[in-house]
């Protein structure tokens, strides 16, 4: 994982992209994506292909969604009507 730093360019937060990291020229517009502290960013173009992608590179410890109860059974109930 390559790391870089984070600075003020006037009124934004800006991200200096190593050389190696660097998008094709061909690219002129990102779009960015939150997911929790993280921020995943890449072409605007295929925008959710990248995203899965990007995912599928974080090698995340353990599944998201925490394990639960299981639900009660459902209750019998007289009819109403």
């Amino acid at each position: 994982m390559t790391k870089t730093t984070v600075f003020q360019s006037g009124n934004s937060q800006a991200v200096r992209i190593p050389k190696d990291m660097a998008l094709p020229d061909h690219i002129k517009n990102i779009e960015i994506i939150a997911v929790g502290n993280t921020r995943i960013i890449g072409p605007s173009e295929d925008t959710w292909k990248n995203v899965f992608a990007a995912l599928d590179q974080l090698q995340l410890d353990g599944d998201l969604i925490p394990d639960r109860e299981p639900q009660p059974k459902d209750q019998e109930r007289e009819e109403m009507f």
